[in-house]
């Protein structure tokens, strides 16, 4: 990686390639989707009194990758589904339940972070999408969480269910991890 690929900020550029790919393996290795990975450089701004990174920072980088997980389910959709699941406030969208983190290690600036997520439950009318955060400086995991997300008919202003091409490809996602599992364990390997 050359020097011009490097975020502003880091000190060494070797070590930031070194824990890239170790974030990158670690959460491929945990079937975590490659499509919602989500490089954010920890800026210095970011950290608190007790000079490593806020909390609520977490939330905030879980919010950038639940948002770029949505945009790749979103570029295998129909446009008109495409367009209200990534938040056009009309018709059947998604809509933020809940969130839980789990704060594993502290982080501190410089740094940059690997969020991830994948799908852990799919139902009529929710998602649960599984975070996490993995440090490129520290190359371990600093946080993991979830989110639950429901589907809205923002029109009617009440819940609704996620339109079918929404369940189908993340069934069909599943299929996938699941095949890829076997593959792994001695099963039938999917070529």
């Amino acid at each position: 990686m050359t020097a011009s690929h490097v975020p502003y900020g880091t000190v060494n550029p070797t070590a930031y390639s070194q824990g890239r790919l170790a974030a990158r393996q670690f959460a491929l290795e945990h079937d975590f989707e490659e499509t919602s990975f989500c490089e954010i450089p920890v800026q210095w701004g970011e950290q608190d009194a007790n000079n490593h990174l806020n909390n609520v920072v977490f939330a905030r980088y879980c919010e950038a990758g639940r948002l770029a997980y949505i945009r790749s389910l979103a570029s295998s959709l129909d446009p008109a589904v495409s367009k209200n699941i990534l938040g056009s406030g009309k018709g059947t969208g998604l809509i933020l339940a809940g969130v839980s983190i789990a704060y594993e290690r502290p982080v501190f600036a410089p740094d940059t972070v690997l969020v991830a997520h994948k799908h852990s439950e799919v139902g009529p009318k929710k998602i649960l999408l599984e975070s996490m955060i993995y440090s490129f400086s520290q190359q371990a995991r600093v946080a993991h969480g979830t989110a639950a997300m429901v589907a809205f008919d923002y029109e009617a202003q009440k819940s609704s269910t996620l339109p079918t091409e929404v369940v189908q490809l993340l069934r069909e996602k599943e299929r996938e991890r699941e095949g890829k599992t076997e593959g792994m364990t001695g099963g039938k390997a999917k070529l």
